[in-house]
């Protein structure tokens, strides 16, 4: 039923004069449509949103910023994935696109959840949306064998919420499996706990002193670290280096090797 399969193409959603959503909302929403309306354009975009300014709104918006025919939305963990499912659900009376009021009516993008082995092909199939954490991807054997009857341009778009995970070598086998599908990550943070960057161009940032402007972030405590020592690896011989701050200081000014170190 092509009425069903293509919501995010058939539906006109209010968006940029919106006041119902948030600022970075609205302006991620537009550098999304400007990235993948260009002709050469890289797949893979990044987006990064401080903590209370909207990201998984965000992520019910993107699909149609990229007029999507089948899209899959991949969380964190399953805490998460539920509030994205609420998101989506037209049984919700609080669902982000009545509350928005982004699309008017009662035709919403039909969405399906993947959990366990419970989900049918057939429920995939007339969803629009779906929505899974990342722990059923990393599943084998029986367990994951909706993944694999999949054919390879089943989904046209994959939104990553947590995006700096995706740098993970199961998210990498996501990106092989669908290689044709755009991917646009979403998350507070570009950088994992091990320093690796989020993978994807990022498009936009929203800083978050306009976060607190706006008083989408509430409570910020500021922390004063003062360190007894600095420890550092030198950048000639590899050798590990304890300092005391008044050392730091000094080879600060005067030693560019340590800078850079």
């Amino acid at each position: 039923n092509v009425t069903n399969w293509a919501a995010f193409q058939r539906l006109t959603p209010s968006i940029e004069d919106n006041e119902r959503l948030r600022e970075p909302q609205r302006e991620a929403y537009t550098e999304i449509v400007a990235h993948f309306s260009r002709p050469e354009h890289h797949r893979e975009v990044g987006v990064v949103l401080p903590v209370g300014c909207g990201k998984s709104g965000l992520i019910t918006l993107a699909p149609f910023a990229v007029q999507a025919k089948k899209v899959l939305v991949i969380a964190p963990g399953l805490r998460i994935a539920a509030q994205l499912l609420s998101d989506f659900d037209p049984s919700n009376p609080d669902m982000f696109y009545r509350k928005c009021a982004v699309l008017v009516g009662d035709d919403f993008p039909e969405p399906a959840d993947i959990r366990g082995s419970s989900t049918n092909k057939s429920d995939l199939d007339v969803a629009d949306v779906v929505i899974t954490n990342i722990q059923q991807l990393q599943r084998s054997g029986v367990d994951n064998k909706w993944l694999a009857d999949l054919p390879g341009d089943y989904f046209d778009l994959i939104l990553f919420d947590e995006g700096h995970h995706n740098v993970a070598e199961s998210w990498e086998a996501l990106r092989q499996k669908f290689p044709a599908a755009q991917i646009i990550s979403v998350s507070a943070t570009p950088t994992r706990a091990d320093g690796r960057l989020m993978s994807g161009d990022i498009i936009y940032t929203y800083p978050i002193y306009r976060a607190v402007q706006r008083g989408f972030v509430k409570h910020v405590k500021g922390l004063v670290l003062n360190p007894a020592s600095l420890h550092y690896i030198r950048r000639g011989d590899g050798q590990e280096i304890e300092v005391d701050l008044d050392e730091v200081r000094r080879l600060g000014e005067v030693d560019a090797d340590f800078r850079r170190s």
